[in-house]
């Protein structure tokens, strides 16, 4: 979301949960406006309570009434977590235009890029129509 409004809306950390609410940006590009928002990222393994638990409704509520182009980014480096998961099959189940993007591909050689990507789309089952853009963030835009 910085990257793509130029400027620093979202805290970025290393830690994964950190952001417990959406963000919203608006920004022109190419003449159009365009809104982003920038969801909870929730990576706990097994069940999530408390904070989590809302902030994971809350992300499942702006898919359900907005339908914005979803873009579920899947860290290549940690793989897909079982809630990055649930949400892929979430977001297929209700319909909303996806696109899956895979990160930190800068840490490892196209070859295994390719094999990890195509390994995940294999244990999700992500449809054909989604499409999969690994990039590394470090050189996006």
């Amino acid at each position: 979301m910085n990257k793509l409004a130029g400027e620093e809306l979202s805290f970025v950390s290393e830690t994964p949960g950190t952001t417990l609410d959406y963000l919203t940006a608006e920004f022109q590009r190419k003449g159009q406006t365009v809104k982003l928002y920038d969801t909870a990222g929730i990576k706990k393994k097994g069940r999530i309570h408390g904070l989590e638990r809302i902030a994971f409704e809350k992300t499942k509520s702006l898919l359900t009434y907005k339908h914005p182009i979803t873009i579920i980014l899947v860290d290549l480096e940690e793989g897909l977590t079982k809630r990055d998961a649930s949400l892929l099959q979430e977001a297929v189940e209700i319909g909303i235009p996806l696109i899956l993007v895979v990160n930190k591909i800068d840490l490892f050689s196209m070859d295994e890029t390719k094999y990890k990507v195509k390994q995940l789309q294999q244990a999700v089952k992500v449809p054909a129509r989604v499409p999969v853009i690994a990039i590394s963030a470090k050189s996006a835009i």
